[in-house]
């Protein structure tokens, strides 16, 4: 499975990154005077499953939900060129003191669509650097490097590990055609 996950480094441009930096990580100037404003959900899985995490949906079910943060990601998208997008979601999780989890128990796919559809893809950027990672159902471990990228096929079941460096670790999930 590892040939169908691909890595990227330094996807973006330094000037390209620097946007979302801002919008993501600097609360004190953020993104022309704009940050991201995180929700609180109760589920990292889903719904009610014990854990909690922040997230802010970008785009969903067709429509864009966040006209900002998707300017900052437009190079990203742009990248990806989609034929379609499914959704764009930002997620904030704590350090690991504040919620430990086994990977292996949070193994899960972003959407019913990615069992029914093979032509979806997933991607996660990391706006932040952490010891955190991505865990794969194969056992492959991709660590939280900023400005990397990953994609795979949407139908390989993944986690979030949160990590133990940081007060957060955050990354943006793409999910498209």
């Amino acid at each position: 499975m590892k040939e169908s996950i691909k890595v990227y480094d330094d996807f973006l441009t330094k000037e390209e990154y620097l946007p979302i930096y801002q919008y993501f990580l600097d609360s004190q100037l953020g993104y022309n005077g704009d940050g991201v404003c995180w929700w609180w959900t109760d589920g990292v899985v889903e719904q009610g499953d014990g854990l909690f995490q922040f997230t802010n949906i970008c785009y969903a079910k067709d429509k864009l939900l966040n006209p900002i943060m998707y300017e900052v990601l437009m190079p990203v998208i742009n990248r990806l060129k989609p034929m379609a997008l499914h959704r764009i979601k930002a997620n904030l999780t704590l350090n690991k003191v504040i919620q430990d989890v086994d990977p292996v128990k949070l193994l899960h796919v972003d959407s019913p669509y990615c069992y029914k559809s093979g032509n979806m893809n997933t991607g996660i950027y990391y706006v932040n650097s952490n010891d955190g990672g991505t865990y794969f159902e194969d056992g492959t471990m991709v660590e939280s490097v900023a400005n990397r990228f990953v994609a795979f096929p949407c139908n390989i079941k993944h986690a979030g590990v949160p990590c133990g460096d940081n007060v957060r670790r955050i990354v943006i999930n793409f999910n498209w055609f």
